[in-house]
């Protein structure tokens, strides 16, 4: 008899165990899902990963008659397929189809209003890779 109760003892506890396991299983998922989806650092990190493959240069940067131009060189890294160009009081988006590993490419925007500093990004890399170039 003391032998029945020991089994069923263990059988009762290792249910409960088997009960609070999936039970915390199933909280964690849904903590790890709602999580991902918040865009607290789920997306952020491969965001900020995925960005951080573009390695570029900018260089003769001029600004005459509301005309910007300069130059992009794409030193190493992934492919650049399009940019962002953004100052204070305007923003561009220009395809640049596929500026690979040692090609630069010259930019000229007409009617694009700067201020003293303008910024360039690849798309959807604003707060992942971005460099301001300050006109003189």
């Amino acid at each position: 008899m003391v032998e029945a109760k020991n089994i069923t003892t263990h059988l009762f506890l290792w249910f409960i165990f088997i009960v609070v396991a999936l039970f915390l299983a199933f909280w964690l998922y849904s903590m790890q899902k709602e999580y991902m989806a918040s865009d607290s650092i789920g997306n952020g990190a491969m965001a900020s990963l995925s960005c951080g493959g573009y390695m570029f240069e900018i260089s003769d940067a001029s600004y005459h008659n509301n005309t910007l131009s300069f130059t992009i060189r794409n030193t190493r890294g992934d492919t650049i397929k399009s940019i962002v160009i953004e100052s204070d009081y305007d923003s561009r988006t220009e395809q640049l189809g596929a500026l690979s590993t040692g090609k630069e490419r010259k930019i000229v925007l007409e009617n694009f209003r700067a201020g003293s500093t303008f910024a360039v990004y690849p798309e959807g890399c604003a707060k992942f890779n971005i460099k301001i170039i300050k006109l003189e």
